[in-house]
């Protein structure tokens, strides 16, 4: 299974959501079904890891395209503009860490670096 983000100068209204929801499909697949897609998914977020020239390169690639992304969703306005960018991505990175929290398999003991993620008594629907 691999993962193929879409090419962003391809978006636009239309298909931004449908790509983006194949995106986290494929995101989920992979950490469900391919052992290394779990590991770098964790080690994406670890911060206390030995240093990596080939992760920290994955790491800026990845975070650089999200950046894109969550702009590009600002500009066809299939995401709120109205709601602080700051606030967006950090919504974004939880998110994120959610889906390789979601893909991890129990049988692993899986047990994220970065610390648990509260949740929330009550459910707020908010844009991103």
């Amino acid at each position: 299974m691999s993962v193929t983000p879409p090419n962003l100068e391809l978006l636009d209204v239309p298909t931004f959501w449908p790509k983006m929801r194949e995106l986290a499909e494929q995101l989920l697949e992979a950490a469900r079904s391919e052992p290394l897609a779990l590991i770098a998914g964790r080690l994406f977020h670890c911060t206390d890891t030995p240093h990596s020239s080939a992760m920290e390169t994955f790491r800026l690639s990845a975070t650089a395209w999200l950046e894109r992304a969550l702009e590009l969703g600002r500009e066809l306005e299939q995401i709120d503009s109205e709601t602080p960018i700051d606030l967006q991505r950090q919504i974004l990175v939880a998110v994120v860490m959610e889906i390789d929290r979601l893909g991890a398999r129990p049988q692993l003991r899986y047990k994220p670096c970065y610390g648990r993620i509260p949740r929330s008594r009550t459910t707020t629907r908010t844009r991103l």
